[in-house]
């Protein structure tokens, strides 16, 4: 009996592992219209500046895996020019890094 409690226990704590964010780092969330899109190709999304609804101004590097809606989706910065231009506000999931916070993902 003791046994199989252990057995689950390690298997509940595994399970809390494998869900938790890579790095240690908690995945965090903002939303916002954006106010600047820097490209670093016509591919590549380098740098974002966005506002959210308090008004506070947010920078952020976008990691070169960022994704979109999709899991298979990169960003490209004309799509994001585009809610850009006319004031569509995206959802920033990213991460705090000593250097900053880095755009891990950027949704409709």
């Amino acid at each position: 009996m003791r046994r199989r409690r252990f057995l689950a226990g390690l298997l509940g704590w595994g399970l809390v592992a494998c869900t938790a964010p890579a790095g240690g780092a908690p995945a965090r969330q903002v939303r916002g219209v954006l106010l600047q899109v820097e490209g670093a190709t016509l591919t590549r999304v380098e740098r974002i500046r966005l506002r959210d609804a308090a008004g506070r101004e947010w920078v952020f590097t976008v990691d070169p895996a960022a994704t979109g809606d999709q899991p298979d989706q990169r960003l490209d910065p004309a799509h994001l020019r585009l809610h850009l231009a006319y004031g569509q506000p995206v959802t920033v999931h990213y991460r705090e890094t000593p250097a900053g916070p880095v755009a891990e993902r950027i949704t409709d």
